[in-house]
C-alpha cells in the first residue's frame, strides 16, 4: 500500500525553513495561521505543489529571488490534500522562493492534526487543552507543508494564546510577550533540520516538575494542573535514561531541553515529537499509592521508547513510510535495552523473551507471514 498508493510530492521544490504563527481558539475550536515558508527550486517550474488539508486558504503571497512579491493563484485538491500554488512566470533552477500563506482550520476532535483536547480539573470544571498529533501525514492539517518525511526543514513557531496558558513546542523558549491584556505571543528557537510529523506544540492550563540532567539538559514532566507531582517517577526514570543514551550514542542529545507532556485524550500510548513528546496520561503519570510494580515498568518501557527515538527516528530519519517497521523496532529494542540498565532487577531481557519472542515466532509461523519488504 505504501508503495502502490501514495501521493508523493514533486520534488521541483524544496523547504529549508517555516515561520509557523498560530492562534488557537479554545472557545469555537479554530485556528488562525501564517506560514512563511524558505525554499529552492531543483528544477524548472512554474507552479509549487505542498500538502494541506482541511484549511482554508486565505491568501497566497510569493516571492521570488528578489523580486517584487506578488498575490498567486492557488488550487486545493481535498482528495490528495495538496495545495497547489501557481506562480507567474517558470522559475529556473536553484532559486530562492518564499511563500507567505494565511489561513484557518479546525481544532477537532478527532485526535489527529491540531486538535482539542477535553478534560474534567480538580474541581470538576470542564476544560480544553489543544495539541498535536503528526504522524503519520498530519502536519497538513495543521500548516501547508510538504508533510513527507524525508523533507526536512527548520521551524520557528510562534503561539499566540491566552495569558493564563501555556504554550510548548519542541525548543526552549525564545521570547514571550503580552499583546494585550488578553493575550500573548510565545516565540520558540529555531529547531534542528526535522521531519514535519515530529514537530509539535501544546497550549493548555499546565504545569510542571523539573530537573536537569548531568550534562545540563533541562528535563520536564507535563501534566494539565494538579497532575504534575504524579510524574516524579517519570522524571527520576527520564533523566537516568538520558544519561544512558548520552553514553551509548556518543552524540549528545541535541536539544536545549525535553518535555514529557500528559494529555487528556491521545490516541497512541505516546508520540516521540523531538524534545517534546507527548503521552497518554496513564503512560506517564504514576500514583506513587496506587500504582502496581507492572503498571511503572510499562510506563519506564514507553518513556524508554519514545527517548530511544530522539536519536533513531528524529536525529536520523527513514526516507519513507515503508522502513518504519525499522525506526519502530529498533526503538523498541533499544528501549528495553536502556530500562534493563537502569533497573537491572526486572530482569528486561527475561521478559522479552516471554513476552515479545514467544509471539513473534508464533506469528512467523502463519501460513499467510510474508517478508517485511
Amino acid at each position: 500500500m505504501t508503495e502502490n498508493n501514495r501521493v508523493i510530492l514533486p520534488s521541483t521544490v524544496i523547504p529549508s525553513n517555516y515561520e509557523i504563527t498560530l492562534t488557537p481558539n479554545l472557545e469555537d475550536f479554530t485556528f488562525k495561521g501564517h506560514v512563511v515558508i524558505k525554499a529552492t527550486t531543483k528544477s524548472q517550474t512554474s507552479e509549487v505543489v505542498l500538502n494541506a488539508a482541511e484549511l482554508e486558504i486565505e491568501k497566497s503571497i510569493a516571492t521570488i529571488s528578489d523580486n517584487p512579491s506578488f498575490n498567486t493563484d492557488i488550487l486545493l485538491d481535498p482528495e490528495n490534500e495538496t495545495l497547489t500554488i501557481k506562480l507567474d512566470t517558470n522559475v529556473e533552477e536553484n532559486t530562492p522562493l518564499i511563500l507567505d500563506i494565511k489561513f484557518t482550520g479546525i481544532l477537532n476532535d478527532r485526535l489527529l492534526g491540531f486538535y482539542r483536547s477535553k478534560y474534567t480539573d480538580p474541581d470538576g470544571n470542564e476544560k480544553y487543552l489543544a495539541t498535536t498529533q503528526f504522524e503519520a501525514t498530519d502536519a497538513r492539517r495543521a500548516f501547508p507543508c510538504w508533510d513527507e518525511p524525508e523533507r526536512k526543514a527548520t521551524f520557528d513557531v510562534t503561539l499566540i494564546i491566552p495569558n493564563d496558558l501555556t504554550a510548548l513546542s519542541n525548543m526552549d523558549i525564545k521570547k514571550e510577550h503580552n499583546i494585550d491584556n488578553e493575550y500573548k505571543s510565545v516565540t520558540f528557537n529555531t529547531t534542528p533540520i526535522m521531519s514535519t510529523y515530529l514537530l509539535a506544540f501544546v497550549v493548555g492550563d499546565l504545569a510542571c516538575i523539573e530537573r536537569k540532567s548531568q550534562h545540563g539538559t533541562l528535563m520536564r514532566i507535563w501534566a494539565t494542573k494538579g497532575n504534575e507531582s504524579q510524574g516524579e517517577f517519570a522524571l527520576d526514570t527520564s533523566i537516568k535514561l538520558l544519561d544512558f543514551y548520552n553514553s551509548y550514542f556518543g552524540i549528545p542529545f541535541p536539544l536545549p531541553k525535553l518535555d514529557h507532556i500528559a494529555i487528556p485524550d491521545f490516541a497512541a500510548g505516546a508520540m516521540e515529537n523531538w524534545g517534546a513528546i507527548t503521552y497518554r496520561e496513564v503512560a506517564l503519570l504514576v500514583d506513587p499509592q496506587n500504582t502496581s510494580a507492572s503498571t511503572k515498568q510499562t510506563v519506564a518501557a514507553i518513556i524508554s521508547h519514545e527517548m530511544a527515538h530522539m536519536w533513531f527516528g528524529d536525529l536520523v530519519t527513514m526516507k519513507w513510510w515503508n522502513d518504519l517497521w525499522l525506526n519502530e523496532s529498533f526503538a523498541s529494542w533499544m528501549g528495553d535495552k536502556a530500562v534493563d540498565a537502569v533497573f537491572p532487577e526486572w530482569e528486561m531481557w527475561t521478559q522479552f523473551l516471554t513476552s515479545d519472542t514467544a509471539s513473534a515466532f508464533s506469528l512467523d509461523g502463519l501460513s499467510n507471514s510474508h517478508p517485511i519488504e
